[in-house]
């Protein structure tokens, strides 16, 4: 495990509340927010385990940036789905099949993913 600098416990801090905004976007109980962005609702099954998925990565941020420490190895499967995340709301909106709203929502997920990368390169060589 690495020591986090400041910077990056409070990037965590952040994720970890951004996770939740999207666990409360996914849980199958309400579409309100899915509405309001486009994304499509499908059967409660995969919109639960997305929703467990979004809430216990977030979990886990919010416990890193407590502890202080991080696994190279865990934020960079994090960086990974949060770019592809990001990626997947703009293909589809350039496609034309969402709305701006949808990559405009995942902003947070690319900026994140962007963070979590500078991290892992700044401290690329103790791993």
């Amino acid at each position: 495990m690495n020591p986090l600098s400041k910077w990056m416990r409070w990037t965590l801090a952040a994720t970890t509340v951004y996770n939740m905004f999207g666990v409360l976007m996914f849980i199958p109980l309400t579409s309100f927010g899915r509405d309001v962005i486009g994304w499509p609702t499908v059967h409660p099954f995969y919109m639960w385990l997305v929703t467990i998925w979004i809430g216990s990565f977030g979990v886990l941020y919010g416990w890193l940036a407590k502890i202080g420490r991080s696994d190279p190895a865990f934020l960079m499967i994090a960086a990974i789905g949060k770019f592809a995340f990001f990626a997947l709301n703009f293909t589809f909106w350039a496609l034309g099949d969402f709305p701006f709203t949808a990559p405009l929502a995942a902003a947070g997920d690319f900026i994140t993913a962007i963070l979590f990368t500078i991290w892992l390169w700044k401290t690329r060589k103790t791993f």
